[in-house]
């Protein structure tokens, strides 16, 4: 299929897809309903594209959305169709021949393999632990059939369900459901459908045998604890992450008998519902430790110092240099004076910085004194003052000057060339070439090359990517938007959705690492230990929360009118699906481990507000008598043991 004609036009990211549609945005407002107020609102474009996809997604064309739409009974979801209906048109009418976006790529998948005869052709589906298959994807599955492949699909189910549709809220529901649309779209077809295999070997120990038995309304009469379940409650994130790492370090050095049951670190898997909470923490703390680790979540770059720089730099302008955006700008260090030539050293620099920021503080200066051609003022003679302290108020006044003048010379030109630019494409041509002449991509390289000399492969990656992620954007930009008007504050809200859309590619320094994760997220299930940290009633199962533009109410109505179409088209599922499904995803976690699943949860949260256990840890301690074990990070003097 690479060699095929369509595969060979330019692909275009998410930060395009976000372009493509602020201008459609842009050029039927008047035609617009209600979305041709919300260009403006943050956020609103990414979340047209989310939409967009969805629909894509859905195996829907923009003629099947304006049908929707006529056929609407309620007057918002009228607008909305109608308004999506228009952007849909464009926005295929826009890429068609042109790019190649992402849910492009299964459609002409799905062509090219509608002309092959795939008899004799063996696939197999791993699609253990992935809650929804969209149309698109399963549209490729049933080619394949109908083309005569061999397809074996394997899930996670207990029991199969062909005669009729599950219902929601049983553990399986997600994979019943796919079992039957597969298994019904066969037989309506005269697709033979072989015997189901099941798989025999057990691959954990005793104890979680027990505990899959019992998630699954099988429990086993428990005479005696659990062994293979453990309870851990600590008064803090920081000690549960702690006690975590202490646990592992000591399994780690025991030694058995037998060298295979020795335990690795790549044994062991962390893993919380929502990694947010102990970000911050988990480097500091497995360092101390000395525990190899690799996050396995995408990384956004919307928080890289070049994004800050961008974004300060605009904001600089449009708020006539305030406090927060020049230091933001300063503090980022892409950016620094030439000393005879060569960039200022980065400690002489930090500490020019430290003293200018704390004299405007005191000062009051902003505005218009950072453009000012003449000397800041920094302190003045009184009689009886000391020669030596004059001398030292001079050296303090020289660096508060070099920042000054390193503001006042290197901005105003730039933004004055900017304001002259006439389109889109002569204003990214002067961002360029600026950030270049002011040697941002240099100081990126710096950066770079100390990471290597720290042996911190992942860390040295960042700069390179971002930059080039950067570059791929304002090249989409100067295509899509370049012959318009430029506006800095439509153009920095593009990128900064670019950059929060795109992540840091991430290779592991070395195999032997804990793994860390979410459980949300698909494992491999040759993991020993599994730890579940952050186990609290606030996650465990999790509150499902949707900001879509066609809401859960919107999809319930829609539903009949999309089955009128056909049997495969379907949306997203809706928020109470989803919740339903937390039993099942984090049994799937619960059984990533092979021998050990421990539970942990901090006692209160860092607002010191109490934070209980899980519902379903509660039911499985009382289930399997399971005692928990409380660490504090300080000895209480009231309880000494």
């Amino acid at each position: 299929m690479k060699n095929e004609a369509a595969y060979q036009v330019p692909r275009l990211s998410a930060a395009g897809i976000n372009m493509l549609l602020y201008r459609i945005l842009q050029q039927r407002a008047d035609q617009l309903q209600l979305f041709g107020g919300e260009i403006s609102q943050t956020g609103f474009v990414t979340q047209l594209a989310q939409e967009v996809n969805e629909l894509q997604g859905a195996n829907l064309t923009p003629e099947d959305v304006a049908q929707l739409a006529q056929n609407a009974t309620t007057g918002d979801l009228q607008a909305k169709l109608h308004d999506l209906a228009i952007v849909y048109t464009d926005f295929v009418t826009a890429t068609a021949g042109k790019y190649l976006k992402p849910a492009d790529v299964l459609v002409q998948l799905n062509a090219y393999l509608r002309h092959r005869d795939l008899r004799g052709t063996h696939v197999y589906l791993e699609l253990t632990g992935f809650a929804q298959l969209p149309s698109q994807e399963q549209g490729i599955v049933t080619t394949m059939l109908e083309r005569g492949a061999d397809v074996t699909v394997s899930l996670m189910l207990d029991q199969k369900v062909v005669d009729h549709a599950p219902e929601n809220g049983s553990l399986f529901y997600q994979a019943w459901r796919l079992y039957y649309r597969l298994y019904q779209y066969a037989q309506i077809r005269k697709i033979p459908v072989l015997n189901d295999l099941h798989a025999r070997t057990v691959r954990v120990s005793d104890g979680l045998v027990a505990l899959d038995d019992y998630w699954r309304g099988h429990p086993q009469s428990q005479r005696v604890t659990n062994v293979a379940v453990h309870l851990i409650r600590t008064d803090s994130r920081q000690t549960e992450l702690a006690q975590v790492g202490r646990t592992i370090r000591s399994m780690v050095a025991q030694r058995h008998a037998d060298p295979h049951d020795d335990y690795h670190y790549r044994d062991f898997l962390i893993m919380t519902r929502h990694l947010d909470h102990y970000q911050t923490m988990l480097a500091p703390t497995l360092h101390q430790l000395e525990i190899p680790y690799f996050v396995d979540l995408e990384r956004s770059m919307a928080d890289h110092p070049l994004v800050e720089l961008i974004g300060a730099l605009f904001d600089l302008d449009a708020n006539h240099y305030q406090y927060r955006d020049v230091m933001r700008l300063l503090k980022t260090e892409l950016m620094l004076p030439l000393i005879d030539g060569v960039p200022m050293a980065r400690r002489a620099y930090r500490q020019a910085v430290d003293l200018t920021e704390n004299f405007i503080l005191k000062s009051g200066y902003t505005g218009s004194r950072w453009t000012q051609a003449a000397d800041w003022q920094y302190f003045q003679l009184t009689e009886g003052d000391a020669g030596v302290e004059t001398d030292k108020n001079a050296a303090v006044s020289r660096q508060i000057n070099l920042i000054h003048h390193f503001v006042a010379d290197t901005f105003p030109p730039f933004f004055k060339q900017l304001k002259a630019a006439t389109d889109g494409r002569q204003a990214a041509t002067i961002l360029v070439n600026f950030l270049t002449a002011t040697g941002v991509p240099h100081q990126l390289l710096a950066w770079r090359d100390q990471a290597l000399d720290r042996q911190d492969v992942a860390t040295a990656a960042e700069p390179e990517q971002t930059w080039q992620t950067f570059c791929e954007m304002l090249d989409e930009y100067v295509t899509i938007l370049g012959a318009d008007s430029f506006d800095g504050e439509h153009f920095m809200a593009l990128l900064q959705a670019g950059f929060e859309g795109a992540s840091y590619s991430q290779i592991p320094s070395t195999l032997d690492q804990v793994l860390i994760s979410e459980s949300g997220m698909v494992q491999s299930q040759d993991r020993k230990v599994v730890f579940m940290i952050g186990a609290t009633d606030l996650v465990m199962p999790d509150r499902i929360m949707t900001n879509n533009l066609l809401s859960d109410a919107d999809k319930q109505h829609l539903q009949p009118e999309l089955k009128a179409i056909g049997d495969d088209h379907f949306l997203n599922d809706s928020a109470v699906v989803q919740l339903g499904d937390e039993s099942c995803l984090n049994y799937l976690a619960f059984l990533s481990a092979r021998e050990h699943l421990f539970f942990s949860a901090p006692l209160k949260d860092d607002q010191e507000a109490e934070l209980n256990w899980s519902n379903y840890v509660v039911r499985i301690a009382r289930q399997f008598h399971l005692k928990t074990h409380t660490y504090l990070g300080a000895p209480d003097p009231e309880n000494p043991d």
